[in-house]
């Protein structure tokens, strides 16, 4: 029934492997940016206000955690938090395109 769709990651054409290394690339970058802001928030930031540092800016750190941080680690942490949900998306809608529009192409007779 999807004998038409089996192959291996050595049938595809050069241009669908590098699509599909860039995706993971996104993801192999993204995530670990977003995971290791948090951690640095959760980790180093207040939990309470501190105005002398000007963190007075609140965030929730893995989702969860109060954390006091400056407005440009809250502008950051925004930034990442934005970016990295979008990107690693529209990577993986890519890589569904592109590997859900292979096929193998058959000897001729």
């Amino acid at each position: 029934m999807f004998e038409d769709t089996d192959f291996e990651l050595s049938d595809l054409q050069r241009w669908r492997k590098l699509v599909l290394g860039l995706c993971i690339g996104v993801w192999l970058f993204l995530g670990p940016q977003l995971f290791f802001r948090e951690t640095d928030i959760y980790g180093g930031a207040p939990r309470s206000p501190v105005p002398e540092k000007g963190q007075i800016y609140p965030v929730h750190a893995h989702h969860r955690y109060l954390r006091y941080v400056t407005a440009k680690e809250a502008e950051d942490l925004a930034f990442w938090r934005n970016l990295t949900p979008t990107a690693m998306g529209i990577s993986v809608l890519t890589m569904v395109f592109v590997l859900g529009t292979y096929r193998k192409t058959r000897p001729k007779r």
